[in-house]
């Protein structure tokens, strides 16, 4: 279901671009994962029926409350690196121990026993879910903040802080336990969707043969998932993800698993609860941090680098490619439905059958182009008069000074059998309502307030059933009578079946 919906939201070209703009500065330009990153999805065109406002919402329960738990214990992680008047030390030392988990969790999913000569960072392991947390949390805005106590973490260490990999260049962090960690529901993510994006036909290999079916697309979203450089999830991460899952053992270690997740349960909730009411306020904890920076003095390094520049440099390039991409995909779309709608507009109008303009309408018309014609050779009485004298004329006119007696025939009668009356919006003029006859006619039509339109429109609409009725009534009277006039001198027989009996 999830590899479904995945599939479907990249189908649509737009599906994984933000709907906003991120930040474009520096001190708070956010370090994208996959674990918050999807919880700010909008669902596509394609599956946007199901009326949720977050592809998150659309994912099975499972999966909801993995990215849920890894977002709970993020939010966590960062409170104990920000934590206000901590101290410079305390908070170098958290810092410290938070790079040694990584360190780690990296020793602990490596994946290749012969790269032990390789830096840490570049070492090919499946990232964890634990790995995928700390990362976050110390990449964060809120721990970036804090800027000092980084560069003081980097130059115990020897190296910079400019990156999380050169931060890890020196591991400190031994294991004893090579134990597999649970893999990071993000990364399982990430690679579904690098399968998905994969070709459903394959190329021909030569000009006289037609593609081929890419088989292998689904059967590897079904057996295995492949990391970037060509490596398996190994049978002992599956194997280590179906037993904590699925319960799989004997029934002791079942009921200690179950024993187990249950505390953990317990503490996620605890925590949950806590961080609900928590905000972090991005204005009080730069002040702290700028307030430690100065009370620890100068640094001593020659070179300071602000913490993780590289990766925010990085990210700010990335958020520039997506923002172009996006706005050159949309125009796309916007003209292919533009070019549909179109499309099906003209297909509307061949479909639909001429009518014959009738008589009232014609003469109609003939009136308005011999109206035309003689204001084209006579100029109008009314023209002679200046703006100024008709403004002030009508301004002392009321309506029922304006309301007079007729005392001749009228020019133009129009007919309401069958015609719609409804409302219309005018910005230059109030209380105005359109007729629409049935020959085709279009007519606006001004009441002097609002209970008066109203009844007008009422009376209209009242007149225009009935006669509508009578027409009815009239038409079905005359046409039973003509249908049944040659059968009035015959007499009536009931019919009869050749094989019934009497």
């Amino acid at each position: 279901m999830a590899a479904d919906i995945l599939e479907i939201q990249s189908a649509d070209r737009t599906g994984w671009f933000l709907s906003r703009d991120p930040s474009s500065l520096l001190d708070e330009v956010e370090i994208q994962h996959m674990n918050i990153y999807i919880t700010e999805i909008e669902p596509s065109s394609l599956i946007s029926e199901l009326g949720q406002d977050s592809l998150y919402r659309l994912l099975p329960p499972s999966i909801r409350g993995c990215v849920r738990a890894a977002n709970i214990l993020r939010k966590w992680l960062i409170c104990q690196l920000i934590t206000p008047r901590l101290g410079i030390r305390t908070r170098q030392a958290r810092m410290e121990k938070l790079l040694k988990a990584i360190e780690v969790t990296r020793l602990r999913s490596t994946t290749d026993a012969s790269g032990s000569e390789r830096a840490l960072a570049e070492r090919p392991c499946i990232r964890s879910a634990v790995e995928a947390i700390l990362t976050s949390a110390a990449v964060s805005v809120e721990s970036r903040t804090h800027y000092r106590a980084w560069q003081n973490v980097a130059l115990s260490r020897g190296t910079s802080c400019d990156s999380l990999a050169a931060l890890l260049s020196k591991p400190t962090a031994s294991i004893t336990s090579r134990t597999p960690l649970a893999v990071d529901i993000g990364w399982v993510i990430e690679k579904v969707l690098e399968i998905i994006s994969t070709p459903d036909v394959l190329e021909a290999m030569s000009e006289t043969s037609s593609g081929l079916v890419n088989v292998g697309k689904r059967r590897s979203v079904s057996r295995n998932v492949r990391l970037s450089d060509g490596l398996r999830l190994s049978r002992r991460h599956l194997r280590t993800l179906i037993s904590s899952t699925t319960g799989a053992g004997n029934s002791r270690r079942r009921r200690q698993r179950r024993h187990v997740d249950r505390r953990d349960f317990e503490r996620l909730n605890n925590i949950e609860r806590q961080m609900s009411s928590t905000h972090f306020d991005i204005r009080g904890i730069r002040e702290e941090a700028h307030r430690e920076a100065t009370q620890a003095g100068p640094l001593g390094a020659k070179k300071i680098h602000r913490p993780f520049q590289t990766l925010v440099v990085f990210q700010q390039e990335k958020n520039k490619r997506d923002r172009h991409l996006r706005d050159r995909l949309s125009k796309e779309k916007r003209y292919e439905q533009h070019l549909y709608e179109k499309k099906n507009e003209s297909l509307d109008k061949a479909m639909q059958p001429r009518r014959q303009p009738m008589m009232s309408q014609k003469q109609h018309r003939n009136k308005k182009s011999m109206s035309s014609a003689f204001f084209q050779f006579m100029r109008p009485i009314s023209s002679a008069f200046s703006s100024d004298t008709l403004s002030t004329v009508l301004a002392k006119r009321t309506p029922a000074e304006l309301d007079f007696t007729p005392t001749g025939k009228p020019s133009l009668v129009l007919s309401v059998v069958d015609a719609r009356v409804a409302q219309f919006v005018n910005n230059e003029r109030s209380f105005t309502f359109q007729l629409d006859t049935e020959d085709g006619g279009h007519y606006l039509l001004q009441a002097i307030g609002k209970s008066e339109m109203k009844k007008w429109m009422d009376t209209i609409q009242h007149v225009s059933t009935i006669a509508a009725k009578r027409r009815l009534t009239y038409l079905g009277q005359n046409a039973k009578m003509q249908l049944s006039d040659h059968l009035l001198s015959q007499p009536v027989a009931p019919s009869k079946d050749p094989s019934a009996c009497e």
